[in-house]
């Protein structure tokens, strides 16, 4: 096997694993630890050269039975889901390549009777590689779940590109020109071949980025919008809240009031007066959890939600918790996402419904923690400390716990997870620290 083969085949594994890995990421999360960017790498690298080994030997049965191994062990390891489903899903990868290979046979004429060495087909190799890949994007594009996926009019245009390169490469074997008689020739056209391959990964690679970012700048403007409207939604309880304030200091002035009408004999101005003050009241009601006024109107309002649902909720908190460190909209952010969460699992919980809050410092005024227990019943995906969305419209509540996380880093702190049997657990610690 000469130089010109091995690079090939370098180019085959390193293209047939990633083709199998981002068929995949399209439909499942990675697993917790293959998260770090390091660990991924090592992984994919792992999977080409064992590949790449077992291909050195140059038998064909070895590699078919070696190449479903590896790549069903490559995927199962660093997926998650359940078992059933990742094992469908390399079926259908699987289908594809075979039905590429098929496609490729009859496109150009050839027969598995027909001997033909490595080095007579190297140019071959890699316009089924691109035929490959052309079927997988169209799979993926199609019935994938990535948010990488493009709008339909933009792929169709891009996918002239590889379309184009494949037919440049089918022409060039059907034109008949013998390039094994110049070394040369037979370098430079190899390596053309393969950089067309490789750059139409590279460009459908760049747009898919570029759409996923799109999508997450879009989701974080949702994600924005929502926390002002909540800040504002609280700043207007404050107003409320100092409204009521201000009655409950003037409240002898209006007795005093009261007190006139009624040495007047003047029941129908008594009778108003405590009207307009009921009202006043009702209107303006708001439970009193601690002195800073948005979270003591975030807590307000969450209580009120569960109430309306039935759900029990508990809160505390600690006299002289320091939040000053911590802008309004970063606390209805990080606080209002963990509620929300907490919330919506105990309402779906099938046993007692509740939500417990602890707020308290630590470590000598060190750090604020926020502790909130409550109950659930169903499943809760957990990478580590990072809570991932079990909801069928994942976008919104995902990118929530994902703004935790890196809020809770900006403030020097972290969020902690505990799944326990029927309980849940997320601890907020953010440094009060300047």
């Amino acid at each position: 096997m000469n130089f010109i083969d091995k690079y090939i085949l370098l180019v085959y594994c390193v293209v047939e694993i990633y083709l199998v890995y981002t068929f995949f990421e399209c439909f499942f999360e990675k697993k917790s630890w293959a998260l770090e960017t390091k660990r991924l790498y090592l992984a994919n690298a792992g999977a080409v050269f064992s590949l790449y080994a077992v291909n050195l030997v140059g038998k064909r049965e070895l590699n078919l039975v070696m190449f479903t191994f590896i790549t069903f062990v490559f995927v199962m390891a660093l997926f998650e889901g359940k078992t059933e489903s990742r094992v469908l899903c390399y079926v259908v990868a699987y289908s594809i390549i075979f039905a590429s290979e098929c496609l490729f046979a009859i496109i150009f004429n050839q027969t598995n009777e027909k001997n033909m060495l490595m080095s007579g087909v190297h140019l071959e190799i890699l316009s089924l590689k691109l035929l490959t890949y052309i079927m997988f994007v169209l799979v993926e594009q199609f019935i994938g779940t990535s948010k990488r996926k493009m709008d339909n009019h933009i792929f169709l245009e891009y996918l002239c590109l590889p379309v184009a390169g494949f037919g440049i490469m089918a022409g060039i074997f059907y034109s008949g020109f013998d390039f094994g008689t110049n070394v040369y020739v037979k370098v430079l056209i190899t390596v053309c071949f393969s950089l067309l391959l490789i750059g139409n990964i590279l460009v459908f690679y760049a747009f898919n980025r570029y759409s996923e970012e799109m999508y997450q700048n879009a989701e974080n403007q949702i994600l924005i919008t929502k926390q002002q409207a909540d800040l504002k939604y609280y700043t207007q309880m404050d107003e409320v809240q100092g409204s009521h304030n201000e009655f409950v200091h003037n409240m002898n002035h209006y007795l005093s009031m009261i007190h006139n009408f009624a040495r007047q004999g003047d029941c129908k101005s008594i009778m108003k007066a405590v009207e307009e003050m009921s009202g006043h009241v009702e209107n303006s009601e708001t439970e009193i959890f601690c002195s800073h006024h948005v979270l003591n109107m975030i807590l307000s309002e969450k209580k009120g939600r569960a109430e309306k649902n039935q759900i029990e909720f508990d809160v505390y908190v600690e006299p002289g918790v320091r939040l000053d460190m911590v802008s309004d909209l970063d606390l209805v952010a990080l606080l209002g996402n963990l509620l929300d969460n907490a919330l919506r699992a105990a309402g779906e919980c099938r046993g007692q419904k509740y939500v417990k809050v602890r707020i308290f410092m630590q470590d000598i005024g060190g750090f604020c923690v926020f502790r909130i227990i409550n109950g659930y019943s169903g499943d809760i995906a957990v990478h580590g400390n990072t809570l991932l969305s079990t909801k069928s419209e994942k976008g919104l509540h995902g990118l929530g716990i994902g703004s935790v996380n890196k809020m809770a880093e900006k403030y020097g702190g972290y969020l902690s997870c505990k799944i326990e049997k029927d309980v849940f657990t997320a601890i907020l610690l953010l440094s009060t620290q300047d």
